[in-house]
């Protein structure tokens, strides 16, 4: 009888501790942080576990990214990264890499969420148009 109820109140516990909702509020604040640029990055050990919907251009050289995760328990914090390389095709591309900062989060909530970045510092200065490959998957066409 004890085990039986130590058990329920475990699970219990573990069900309730998620509060669904208020992680995903924190992160649809717009930010307009610049890009990451770190000429060796590498997404070895990095979160980019997430799934890109929608890439918009919202002002001359910032975008707004649409995406959702797994999580709900922990804050999470995001950043965007590129080694700053161009891949030389007509037009270039380049890889940007969407980075969660909270490696861990025991629940999993699909949670949605918007979040702006300048991207002046990452594009090439000698281009009206460039690809951009998000998380090695999504493509968006850049037009400036």
């Amino acid at each position: 009888m004890i085990k039986t109820s130590t058990i329920a109140l475990i699970m219990a516990c573990t069900f309730f501790s998620c509060k669904s909702g208020k992680i995903a509020d924190k992160s649809n604040k717009p930010l307009h942080e610049k890009v990451i640029v770190e000429p060796d990055f590498s997404k070895q050990g990095k979160n980019t576990r997430m799934q890109i919907q929608e890439v918009k251009l919202i002002s001359d050289k910032t975008i707004e990214i649409s995406f959702s995760y797994s999580g709900g328990c922990k804050e999470h914090s995001f950043s965007l990264y590129t080694s700053g390389a161009l891949i030389k095709t007509l037009p270039p591309k380049i890889h940007l890499f969407l980075v969660n900062h909270q490696q861990e989060d025991a629940c999993r909530e699909l949670i949605t969420a918007k979040i702006q970045f300048d991207i002046s510092n990452a594009l090439p200065s000698n281009t009206k148009k460039t690809i951009l490959i998000f998380n090695d998957v999504f493509e968006y066409a850049l037009e400036i």
